[in-house]
């Protein structure tokens, strides 16, 4: 990995950034598989990944209450990878693809603190890649705080856009060049309590995601598919500083 970021505040109003990164990974494994062997044969591959990034922000403070940032950034990622799978002896398949895409993207966000008891957020982003339609995506959240900062309460909306991945659609055994980017929405709601003077620290949570065309493996057909998918439930967090020295930290999902 490599990254460079540069900062330049123009004035007291404005302030620009620009970002650049580069992630390179490659892997390789071979697995003797699992005994008998009919579920999971001998199988290993040569896998490579490549992204670069960049983009360009400019922010606006017009007052202490208000920050606002528009921006664009760019991806182009590559994948490639040299797979086989042994389903018997003298019988190996290969495995292979080698796929690359561009994204473009363009995005705002803004906090707005009316008062001491509120924090207002909002964002847009629209992704446009080059294989499939350009998606639009947004977020809305609240916090509250009451009982001097004790206590806050939270809520938020927001919409999300995913690729598949580069195995998903080219792997030639479950891949599908035709899958569906993923697509959702997701509904939290929580509530923060400040205990031991500040000391300790409990959350509690309720969410709902729905999921349109998530991308997920069907032993049936041996593929990749897209499916909807609902999950609902509820988080637990607990941090307590115990000393200078020691904190400790509990975190729960149904």
């Amino acid at each position: 990995t490599l990254g460079v970021d540069a900062d330049w505040a123009v004035n007291s109003l404005w302030s620009v950034q620009a970002l650049a990164s580069l992630y390179d990974r490659s892997d390789e494994y071979a697995s003797p598989g699992i005994a008998p062997g009919d579920q999971v044969p001998p199988n290993g591959a040569a896998n490579d990944l490549e992204r670069e990034n960049a983009s360009l922000r400019a922010t606006v403070r017009p007052s202490v209450r208000i920050v606002a940032t528009l921006g664009v950034d760019y991806q182009r990622e590559s994948g490639a990878s040299d797979g086989y799978v042994d389903f018997a002896p003298d019988f190996r398949v290969p495995n292979n693809f080698d796929l690359d895409r561009d994204i473009l993207g363009l995005f705002a966000e803004g906090r707005y603190l009316p008062d001491e008891h509120w924090i207002l957020q909002a964002s847009i982003r629209h992704d446009d890649p080059d294989e499939v339609s350009g998606e639009t995506t947004g977020k809305v959240g609240a916090v509250y705080a009451l009982a001097n900062g004790t206590t806050r309460l939270r809520a938020n909306w927001g919409s999300g856009f995913k690729l598949p991945s580069f195995f998903a659609l080219g792997s030639p055994l479950v891949g599908d060049p035709d899958l569906r980017p993923e697509k959702s929405t997701s509904v939290d709601v929580g509530v923060t309590q400040s205990l031991l003077s500040g000391a300790a620290e409990v959350t509690v949570t309720v969410f709902d995601n729905d999921y349109k065309d998530f991308i997920d493996f069907d032993s049936d057909c041996f593929c990749n598919v897209n499916r909807e998918v609902t999950t609902e439930g509820l988080e637990l967090e607990g941090s307590w500083s115990v000393s200078a020295v020691l904190s400790l930290r509990a975190h729960a999902t149904y």
